[in-house]
Order: C-alpha cells, then sequence, then structure tokens
C-alpha cells in the first residue's frame, strides 16, 4: 500500500483557515486564552474542530524540520515536557487556587500566599506564561488564563491534572522498563506503575484502596476522563487499571 502523500505547507495552511473560519463563524467571538468561546461550538463542528487541530500539529511539525534550533526531534526531547512541568508546579503548590477567579494578584503576593521565596514564583510564572498557562495583564501581575481557571473552579479537571501528572505520567516514563522486567506479561501487578512505583501490588490496590486522598483524584480524573471523550484511553496503559 502507498503511504499518504504529505501535505504541503501550503495545503495545510489554506486547510486550517477554512477549518479556522467555520469555527469562528460558529461562536460568538474569536476564542483568546482568556475567553474560551470554542466551548459553544455545536457537536457538529467536533470533527472540523479535530482536523484543525490534526492540522496545525502536522504544520508545526513540518515547519520546525528534523534539525537545527525549531528541530521536531529537539522539540519532543528537550522542550515540550517543560511545559508539564509548569503545569506540575501550579498543581503542587496550589497557584490556580492562589489567584483570584476574576482579577490578578501581584507575584509579591502570590508568594506570600503560596509560602514561597519571591524569586521562585517569578521563574515558575514566566515558563507557565510561556505555555499560555497564566498571563500578566500588567507588569509583575499575574492572572488566569482559561486553562487555569478551569481546574481551579472544576474539582474534576483538578483531579484529573493532579492524577495524570503525578500517578500516571511517572509511570508513562517506566513503561519500557516493565517491557524490559516482564516481557509479554499481561499480568496487572507486572506493569509500568509497578515498574515506577516499585511495588508488587497493583494500581487499584496501591492507590485507589490504600490511599484515600489518592484515590479520590483518581475518582475525579475518571470522571473528567468520562465527560471529555477520548481521553479515559491512558488508564490501563500505565497502571494496569481496568
Amino acid at each position: 500500500m502507498a503511504s499518504q502523500k504529505t501535505p504541503s505547507l501550503v495545503e495545510l495552511a489554506e486547510q486550517i483557515l477554512a477549518a479556522a473560519k467555520d469555527l469562528e463563524a460558529a461562536v460568538s467571538a474569536p476564542p483568546d486564552f482568556e475567553n474560551d468561546t470554542l466551548t459553544e461550538l455545536p457537536e457538529s463542528l467536533s470533527c472540523t474542530r479535530k482536523a484543525l487541530i490534526d492540522a496545525t500539529s502536522t504544520l508545526n511539525a513540518l515547519a520546525r524540520g528534523s534539525t537545527g534550533t525549531y528541530g521536531h526531534v529537539q522539540h519532543l526531547s528537550c522542550y515540550q515536557w517543560l511545559d508539564q512541568i509548569s503545569l506540575l508546579a501550579l498543581y503542587r503548590f496550589h497557584i490556580p487556587h492562589t489567584i483570584p477567579l476574576n482579577s490578578s494578584i501581584s507575584y509579591a503576593g502570590l508568594a506570600d500566599r503560596c509560602t514561597l521565596d519571591i524569586s521562585k514564583p517569578s521563574r515558575l510564572l514566566r515558563c507557565a506564561m510561556a505555555a499560555h498557562l497564566l498571563h500578566s495583564p500588567s507588569p509583575k501581575q499575574v492572572a488566569h488564563t482559561a486553562d487555569t481557571h478551569l481546574p481551579a473552579t472544576d474539582p474534576t479537571m483538578w483531579d484529573f491534572v493532579g492524577c495524570t501528572l503525578t500517578e500516571l505520567r511517572p509511570a508513562g516514563f517506566a513503561v519500557l522498563d516493565a517491557m524490559a522486567q516482564w516481557p509479554g506479561s499481561q499480568e496487572l501487578h507486572q506493569t509500568a506503575w509497578n515498574a515506577c512505583a516499585r511495588t508488587p501490588k497493583t494500581f487499584y490496590e496501591d492507590v485507589v484502596l490504600g490511599d484515600a486522598e489518592r484515590a479520590t483524584r483518581v475518582g475525579g480524573m475518571v470522571v473528567q476522563a468520562i465527560t471529555e471523550a477520548g481521553r479515559a484511553g491512558g488508564l490501563s496503559a500505565v497502571g494496569g487499571v481496568s
């Protein structure tokens, strides 16, 4: 079977423009990082939205190329995970719950509330802003974007972030270790989770039954995963949950 021809940069750009016009025509205002108007989209445009996401991803990879400062491999191996570190920092220090929902807070005020040295929040916040997780409406002030306003107001989204980044993401990096340690195993206690946590217990036994706080996070994550179609597929792959 012949491989599918890769669209050109111009073809992708034209696809992106057409899809973007369709989406913007269906909402009250163009979306921005503070106002996610795409929540207004009708279900009939979900495929158009997915096509736009896929096309922009392909365009991004092609525009980066394979080498150089912007290279796709360099981006995947060295830079992409930095956005997740920023999100993990926001979760660990409860920064979304510290920032006012409808106004901003100074770096110093945030540092006081989070009991962090002022130099640390400024570095963390700048990284989060680069990932569009927060924004600065004025110098040395920080405010929510739609991406942090949501977990600050939706406990299940907060749990989704916490469980995926503190439980499942570390286990994901142990997939190859588990494959080497238990070749071909289908046992629920011989998974990436076990290799990462170094426990003979299954994810269910260790987390869901063994720790009430972590179990609550898992429950919230599952609720959010079911609510947001397509997000639940990663559970069994890293934890042996079924």
